[in-house]
């Protein structure tokens, strides 16, 4: 009951905010005093010869710059088996770099410490964001890296603790600060036999994400 309560509050923020960024103009938005993200993203696990699975996972991002390089931070991630709460800092080295370093509990089949850091390297065309959760089982990261080839859409890869694939983001036009995107995940070697859980498949994953 609870998860659900959770998962259907972010769905209405998403809502809310995509709502809210359709009338803004395009900003610099790692650079903002305040900055606040909603995702929701949904993958299907394409196996042979078994049932199909599908997962989903939402996010809740926001920070708040209390000077000009340094602030709060905090992130709400929630999927069908867990969900992590963190909050601490975020440091911005200079405009093209930012560190964020987050501390808070997983909460699953049983409740326990967690710790994230995400590091954002960006120009005026390219980002590469790296981001890990140490307290989720498996641990969690990925590595997110995008170039801006038109106003419209951007292009590039993705790895994930499942595998790694390409990566492409339509940016709606009027709408800049929404964005739909998707990827397909491989795995680069049969971790299954390591006992991690992972088959050697594909994933696909199909999302969206409003800041503002």
């Amino acid at each position: 009951m609870k998860k659900t309560l959770i998962t259907a509050i972010i769905m209405v923020m998403i809502v809310l905010s995509a709502q809210f960024v359709f009338s803004q103009e395009n900003c610099e938005t790692q650079n903002q005093k305040i900055y606040f993200m909603v995702e929701g993203r949904w993958t299907s696990h394409i196996q042979k010869n078994e049932e199909d699975f599908k997962s989903s996972q939402y996010s809740i991002l926001s920070r708040v710059m209390i000077s000009k390089r340094l602030g709060f931070v905090g992130l709400i991630q929630t999927n069908d088996s867990s969900t992590v709460a963190l909050g601490g800092i975020t440091v911005l080295g200079s405009k093209n770099f930012r560190l964020d370093v987050l501390v808070g509990t997983n909460m699953g089949d049983a409740t326990t410490s967690a710790v994230s850091v995400r590091v954002w390297v960006g120009s005026e065309n390219q980002d590469l964001w790296v981001n890990g959760i140490e307290g989720k089982k498996p641990f969690w990261f990925e590595a997110i890296y995008l170039m801006r080839i038109a106003d419209w859409i951007s292009i590039g890869a993705m790895g994930q603790t499942v595998g790694v694939g390409p990566r492409v983001d339509i940016h709606l036009p009027g709408f800049e600060n929404f964005t739909v995107w998707a990827t397909a995940l491989s795995n680069w070697k049969n971790t299954a036999a390591e006992g991690n859980g992972y088959d050697p498949q594909t994933w696909v994953t199909v999302g969206a994400k409003a800041v503002f």
